[in-house]
């Protein structure tokens, strides 16, 4: 996926219009956004990090495929959480794996047992 199939991909899950995006990343119209989605232009690495700050995502994100290609785009929502969690020092990540667990049992059969589910506790 290119950078500009992303940056339209996040633009449009949040419901954000072009023009909005233009807005917050400082160009004057959208068409610069345009260019950027369709592929006829490259935003500069200035640009790239004000585009990532709008849409909740890290530069590198946009630039690397972060998500398989089969699998839906995070909600902002998912991706702070996931971020998150992944900043904690392990004891601190398997206490939040094991409350989140409990929050979303209601919501999932069952979640996916292995490294997460030791004697320990570890991640």
């Amino acid at each position: 996926m290119t950078v500009g199939e992303k940056v339209k991909m996040l633009r449009e899950a949040q419901n954000m219009t072009q023009e909005e995006l233009a807005k917050a990343v400082g160009y004057k119209t959208r068409s610069s956004i345009t260019k950027i989605e369709t592929g006829e232009a490259d935003p500069t690495q200035k640009k790239l990090m004000k585009l990532a700050a709008a849409l909740g995502v890290s530069p590198a994100e946009l630039l690397g495929d972060s998500e398989s290609e089969g699998d839906p785009p995070k909600t902002r929502e998912a991706r702070i959480i996931s971020h998150g969690v992944d900043g904690m020092p392990p004891e601190e990540r398997a206490k939040a794996v094991n409350l989140f667990k409990m929050m979303f049992e209601k919501y999932a059969d069952k979640f996916e047992e292995g490294e997460d589910d030791d004697d320990e506790g570890q991640l």
